[in-house]
């Protein structure tokens, strides 16, 4: 039996800093899975309830392949496996007890030359009619840009105008506004929201007389950079530049590249993002599995 088929066992806390140095290969190809991990253990170090559990085979990092789980709220996958043992995924993912598929299931940063496999392999599960077979929600391009040329970014803030961080204040507006936010239960969403506005950096434009937010952008848990939005009324002056350049600021200084999700023909995402010097890397989807009565 090959390596990556031995059973998915939990990957100790103390190897989770190889588990992240391992997506140093062919950098930056995988530098999403890698931010991904060095907030997973920031949370952890910070005693911050995390909910990202990390199984690889043999529960040892270095074998090329993991399935991790977070089921706080939503109930989210991510499966992974190096090129080189891509045909031994759709096996471990059938034998994944690790994976409760009683949940409605949201399959998370899905590299692309994976999707075929993963959606064989709930196929195969499926073989009782269970389950709703697996929805593509939305495809993404994975775009990045080094920590040395995000900290050539200078800020220029319009007069009237101020940044500071989000608190959970305005979560209520910046969920009322996220295109992916839950639409059957909000309330999802908003605990979501919350936990990256109180644990992950965040930054917002703000209207000196006032002090409303005008354009705003968050830190995922994923380590990407995600929920950019300008209120209607003040779109198209560039106040999303001027977030995103206050915010990749900071995590440089940080010593941390950058990684961000477009998704497929967003184009005023993507020319945003091109125009400052971000490059396309990768695609990958987001896929949903709902369960039929078990």
């Amino acid at each position: 039996m090959r390596e990556t088929l031995q059973p998915l066992k939990p990957l100790p806390f103390e190897d989770w800093t190889m588990f992240r140095d391992t997506f140093r290969r062919d950098w930056p190809t995988y530098a999403c899975y890698y931010n991904w991990v060095v907030n997973a253990i920031n949370w952890r170090e910070r005693n911050i309830e995390s909910d990202w559990k990390i199984y690889c085979p043999g529960g040892k990092y270095n074998v090329g392949a993991f399935v991790a789980v977070a089921s706080e709220g939503l109930y989210r996958v991510i499966v992974f496996t190096f090129e080189e043992f891509k045909e031994d995924l759709q096996e471990m993912i059938k034998k994944a007890d690790v994976i409760d598929w009683k949940q409605n299931i949201s399959f998370c940063i899905v590299h692309q030359p994976l999707k075929t496999t993963l959606m064989r392999a709930i196929e195969e599960i499926d073989v009782m009619g269970k389950l709703i077979l697996p929805r593509l929600d939305y495809t993404v391009t994975n775009y990045f840009k080094s920590r040395d040329e995000c900290l050539t970014f200078e800020l220029q803030v319009p007069d009237g105008f101020y940044l500071k961080s989000l608190n959970v204040s305005h979560v209520l507006l910046v969920n009322s506004l996220w295109p992916h936010r839950n639409k059957k239960n909000p309330e999802l969403s908003r605990k979501f929201l919350e936990s990256l506005v109180k644990y992950n950096k965040s930054v917002g434009l703000f209207k000196k007389d006032d002090d409303s937010l005008i354009s705003w952008i968050l830190l995922y848990d994923f380590g990407s950079l995600g929920m950019l939005q300008t209120v209607e009324e003040h779109k198209g002056k560039g106040y999303g530049k001027i977030v995103v350049k206050a915010l990749v600021k900071q995590l440089a200084q940080e010593g941390l590249d950058s990684t961000l999700y477009v998704v497929k023909n967003n184009v005023a995402a993507e020319k945003l993002f091109r125009s400052i010097g971000y490059r396309s890397l990768e695609e990958y989807c987001w896929i949903s599995v709902q369960p039929l009565s078990f």
